[in-house]
């Protein structure tokens, strides 16, 4: 049995872009609801794409804590830069969609600032990777950095599945701060 604590962050990701996909084919018809369609489309093919990049990415990191070498460094090397050029790519997607509803306009403009931010820890975490291999020298010191980069990513993922979550909510954006209450009033 599946729980929410079970999944990766990218089968988040998975499970919130199918989520807003249910959300925009809903009730609303027509050719505006065509692009915020073909947008919530996109999230999901992109984040199925991530989440399976990224499952390899970790197993092979696994791998490479429990016993360092140079060619499982190479091997997770391979691994975050596919999830860099996949992000690269869903970025893009999303600037370039057309959406023209308010919904569309907002989902995309929550998206990519996220997903700018998770390009940039993935490409982190690809440098570090690189910088490992070019020097043929793997040690703990060098996998620990490697950890903490992947960490940075995972936390980025985090934030690309709330902006998701938040831009698809029926009522709009959730504000994670309550508005105070007036004791006056």
């Amino acid at each position: 049995m599946f729980s929410p604590r079970n999944r990766t962050p990218l089968g988040r990701l998975v499970v919130t872009g199918a989520c807003a996909t249910a959300l925009l084919l809903g009730p609303s018809a027509g050719l505006a609801a065509a692009d915020d369609a073909s947008l919530a489309k996109t999230i999901t093919e992109r984040a199925q794409q991530l989440d399976k990049r990224e499952k390899a990415l970790a197993k092979t990191l696994k791998s490479l804590q429990r016993s360092p070498s140079l060619s499982r460094a190479r091997s997770a090397q391979k691994d975050s830069g596919a999830i860099f050029r996949t992000t690269e790519a869903f970025r893009d997607e999303i600037r370039d969609d057309d959406g023209s509803t308010d919904k569309g306009i907002q989902a995309r403009d929550a998206v990519l600032p996220e997903l700018t931010s998770m390009a940039l820890a993935a490409q982190k975490l690809d440098k570090q990777l690189v910088t490992a291999v070019k020097k043929r020298r793997v040690s703990k010191a060098v996998v620990t950095r490697i950890v903490s980069a992947k960490l940075v990513l995972d936390k980025a993922i985090g934030k690309v599945i709330t902006a998701i979550g938040e831009a698809f909510a029926d009522d709009g954006p959730v504000d994670p701060a309550p508005t105070p209450t007036d004791p006056t009033a």
